[in-house]
């Protein structure tokens, strides 16, 4: 079983992502005036290495992450 989120992509930095459990992505913070978050989409996360992600998650309402933009 996952846990739906929503993902954000930061406009100022590409490889810089964010999942929220707010599908308007207002709870997450900005790094910067210039930050942007921008709406990429619903995803169900599940897997053996997300506990720390659905810790955050619950704790925080985010989790700000970096990906490379050809990781998938």
């Amino acid at each position: 079983m996952g846990m739906l989120v929503y993902l954000f992509r930061d406009e100022d930095n590409r490889d810089t992502f964010a999942y929220s459990m707010d599908v308007t992505g207002r709870n997450i913070p900005r790094g910067s005036p210039d930050t942007q978050w921008s709406f990429v989409a619903e995803e169900k996360i599940q897997g053996l290495d997300i506990e720390e992600v659905t810790r955050h998650l619950r704790q925080q309402g985010f989790y700000i992450f970096q990906r490379s933009p050809h990781a998938r």
